[in-house]
């Protein structure tokens, strides 16, 4: 999203902040071409080589932030109001790291077996409150931006649970100046946007406080028409717009919810 635009980004395409005419590019295979290119109105003018680029993202319009080398990274977010990035792991970590230093901080672990299940693969950052949002296939947790844990909602239990596909395929925080009310978005393989807040309010009188997510409102994109019975696409990214939501699909396509106050 640009100012009030939206300009949907395919994979390996990403929009320069306050800057629609100019994208960086790179390859999403491990066979493609090893560079990162920056185009202004569809022609390049420049080109990184040997970058090993896996993911990115802009911290400002003047800092891009990759991973990475050996295609252990595959998720990164940055946050310049909090001076930090993120980067998801296939190891099952979070790193937190030092924007302005680029240093390493600490960790935030889904599972430190490893593998598919466990990798790191989306991460947003409140830029309002520094809360962190990560997920794996295993588990959606909430952290401070001191990596102290809020909330973890096991992902396997849930009723759309598909061990084949990705439960959560993206997520996004609502984002205002104030707002008695923290509000994260997620979009699903299966077609659907939950909307989840975290509370302690369950926690059974005399015990130490518990957080956990809880459900405010579950919506559902509409399958094809006109294409016999199809399920309906996987939500491939989410952001808020003021009080609208914007999502993008597999298909290519992208919608904007009118949400109640």
């Amino acid at each position: 999203m640009i100012g009030e635009k939206i300009l949907p980004c395919p994979p390996g395409i990403l929009y320069v902040p306050s800057h629609p005419h100019e994208y960086i590019s790179w390859t999403t295979t491990r066979t493609g071409a090893k560079e990162i290119r920056l185009s202004i109105d569809h022609k390049v003018i420049q080109v990184i080589e040997g970058s090993f680029c896996s993911c990115a993202a802009f911290a400002d319009e003047g800092c891009l932030v990759t991973g990475s080398s050996d295609w252990m990274v595959v998720s990164v977010a940055a946050c310049r109001a909090w001076s930090v990035i993120v980067s998801g792991s296939r190891d099952g970590s979070a790193a937190v790291w030092d924007l302005n230093r680029a240093v390493y901080v600490r960790s935030i672990w889904h599972s430190k077996k490893g593998g598919e299940m466990s990798a790191v693969s989306l991460i947003d950052i409140n830029e309002s409150t520094g809360y962190i949002a990560t997920c794996s296939r295993l588990k959606l947790c909430l952290h401070t931006i001191n990596a102290r844990p809020i909330a973890v909602l096991d992902l396997t239990k849930l009723a759309n649970h598909n061990a084949l596909y990705p439960t959560i395929t993206s997520l996004a925080f609502h984002e205002r100046e104030y707002s008695y009310l923290g509000v994260l978005a997620t979009g699903g393989s299966d077609g659907s946007i939950t909307l989840r807040t975290w509370s302690a309010d369950g926690t059974p009188q005399g015990e130490k406080a518990c957080w956990e997510f809880v459900t405010l409102r579950s919506m559902k994109v509409r399958a094809p028409v006109g294409r016999g019975i199809s399920p309906p696409p996987a939500v491939t990214a989410l952001k808020f717009l003021g009080e609208s939501l914007c999502h993008g699909e597999e298909t290519g396509k992208s919608f904007v919810w009118s949400l109640p106050d």
